[in-house]
């Protein structure tokens, strides 16, 4: 993951949050947008942490768009673009 600074703080490229649906298919979607969505909490057993997922977008990607398109998907009952955290 590449790192930018902005002002002398880390910049981050953008991440986006996903909820999908319980038994939602997750690989239609990210060939749909092209988007690799990974889980944000691989290898658990719990059904509701199970769908949640997040995806690094590169610098030049438009994470609001993307988060846009995924929310018109019937699949995804949430998104979000992460916030960047704030120095202390």
């Amino acid at each position: 993951m590449e790192v930018s600074e902005h002002a002398g703080h880390p910049v981050r490229p953008p991440e986006i949050i996903v909820r999908m649906r319980a038994g939602s298919a997750v690989r239609g979607l990210v060939e749909n947008l092209g988007v690799a969505l990974e889980p944000l909490y691989p290898g658990v057993a719990d059904p509701e942490m199970a769908t949640w997922y997040h995806a690094v977008l590169s610098e030049r990607a438009d994470a609001d768009a993307v988060v846009e398109r995924l929310l018109d998907q019937a699949d995804v009952a949430s998104a979000y673009v992460k916030p960047q955290a704030s120095a202390p």
